[in-house]
């Protein structure tokens, strides 16, 4: 994305064909909005820029105040959207632009903007104009305050940056909340949810006071937030004092642990549920649900409905890891049974954009090729075990998170000669999110003739943990392929080297 000028902008705005001005934006990396989309610079904001520079103007009649603003900055993996960014040498400058609006949707907006500028090491300095009223307003501290355009003025005549790339700025990883991975910052509520999650944690803290006994789920793909939410709802019950019992349909992980041992929460994993009292909590929440047991499912089912109590399913169908999971479709199970709406999180807001593009053609070859450079993916070919062990351990060094496929109990697969004994299985992180991940190919794969990946399959579905361990993938991903040449040829196809 480029900087422009905002007068330019406008004027641009007032002497050219759509078509035309679309176009000529498009070389700044602004996008107009279309319709049925949420994206995009409308006409209605458009107006209120307009509005807002004449009345900046009639104060401060200079251009280059006006100069290097980014227009509708969205942060990538994030999916949060400013209006207008300008970044000066000591300071970051915000201004939202507003057709009409409250006062307390405006703090709420700008307190919200401020915890995602806090992260850049320069002082935040964060605005709101409101066309209806041409009132400007500032945030002081914690509260909304309205100034004059000098306050802005003092601002922008500040020595102003100039950046190549401004993605490169924001570090994914410092809003990326896990409460698996980030817990005490989960715990402190150093993240924001989505309007979306918002609507959502709504709605079920509604249905949670109702006398009856209510079945409710909570869907998403891989990089929706989920987890996020599931948690966050659990959490906003607990200190509503309900009594929660988290029932997770995997390995516990160390985040959940902590949970338990640092803030007293009811965690456990599915297999476990026939040790708690069932009827001594209020509500149920089963994660990772499509991977429940049919008696698990029958237990916890017969209790809501005869202790009038609640439940929530949070689950994705295809984060299944074994085919057993799959012809369970426990997913249809659950959907017979609820009384509620399903509520679907259906933004990947948490999705690194080359990572998905690698992942949907790498499983299917009949899907469309992206022409992303893919700079935040490496490849290495090994024709041997111990090369890949010796690469494993370098990259374990160097701070890699290396999941490897999950081990059998009672029979060795043939996967379980290069993994790392000390690192987490494919079932343990479930749920959980990494910086940089290593993700291991070996000759176990190939492509159906449907052009679909295959793996040969052991007790468990290579296939399925291997996109479980590549969709945990936050930043970075180093794909290693062992002895398995076609692999090699369709990755190199996928990222044209």
């Amino acid at each position: 994305m480029k900087t422009i000028n905002l007068k330019n902008l406008v004027d641009s705005y007032k002497s050219l064909s759509i078509e035309t001005l679309s176009s000529y934006l498009g070389f700044y990396g602004i996008e107009l909005a279309e319709k049925g989309k949420n994206c995009g610079l409308s006409a209605n904001e458009l107006d209120c820029m307009t509005s807002f520079i004449e009345l900046f103007k009639t104060t401060h009649d200079s251009i280059s105040l006006l100069d290097n603003f980014f227009v509708g900055y969205i942060i990538p993996q994030i999916g949060k959207e400013f209006d207008l960014l300008r970044f000066n040498k000591t300071n970051v400058v915000n201004i939202e632009l507003k057709s009409k609006a409250s006062e307390e949707k405006i703090l709420k907006q700008l307190k919200r903007n401020r915890y995602y500028l806090q992260f850049l090491d320069r002082e935040v300095s964060l605005f709101t104009y409101v066309q209806e009223t041409e009132k400007l307003y500032m945030l002081d501290k914690e509260h909304l305050t309205p100034v004059s355009f000098d306050n802005l003025y003092k601002e922008l005549i500040k020595d102003c940056d100039e950046f190549d790339d401004i993605n490169k700025l924001f570090n994914p990883s410092n809003y990326l909340i896990s409460p698996f991975n980030s817990t005490k910052k989960f715990m402190e509520e150093e993240y924001f949810l989505t309007e979306h999650q918002e609507e959502i944690r709504t709605n079920v803290m509604k249905v949670v006071e109702t006398s009856t006994a209510e079945f409710m789920a909570l869907t998403g793909a891989a990089g929706t937030g989920k987890t996020l939410l599931t948690y966050d709802i659990a959490k906003e019950l607990r200190n509503k004092g309900k009594r929660v019992l988290i029932v997770h349909c995997a390995q516990l992980n160390s985040g959940q642990s902590m949970l338990q041992e640092n803030y007293g929460w009811d965690i456990c994993m599915a297999k476990k549920i026939g040790d708690k009292v069932l009827k001594e909590y209020d509500i149920i929440i089963v994660d990772e649900a499509q991977r429940i047991y049919q008696t698990q499912f029958n237990d916890i089912k017969v209790n809501v409905e005869e202790k009038k109590m609640k439940c929530i399913f949070s689950f994705d169908e295809k984060q299944y890891l074994h085919n057993d999971e799959k012809s369970r479709n426990m997913a249809g199970q659950i959907s017979a049974i609820l009384t509620q709406p399903i509520y679907k999180l259906t933004d990947k807001i948490r999705t690194n954009k080359e990572i998905a593009s690698f992942i949907k053609p790498l499983f299917d070859c009949n899907e469309k090729l992206s022409n992303l450079k893919y700079a935040n993916i490496d490849l290495c070919y090994c024709s041997q075990k111990q090369e890949v062990i010796l690469l494993s351990k370098h990259l374990q060094e160097k701070g890699w998170k290396i999941p490897r496929y999950t081990p059998g109990t009672r029979s060795i697969f043939c996967y379980e000669g290069y993994g790392t004994a000390e690192e987490e299985s494919a079932h343990a992180v479930i749920g959980q999110e990494f910086d940089k991940v290593v993700a291991i190919i070996d000759a176990s794969f190939d492509y159906d003739e449907g052009g679909k990946l295959i793996a040969n399959n052991s007790y468990y579905s290579q296939r399925q943990m291997l996109y479980q361990i590549l969709t945990r993938t936050r930043q970075k991903l180093y794909v290693i392929i062992l002895n398995n040449e076609p692999m090699l040829k369709r990755c190199l196809e996928i990222l044209k080297r």
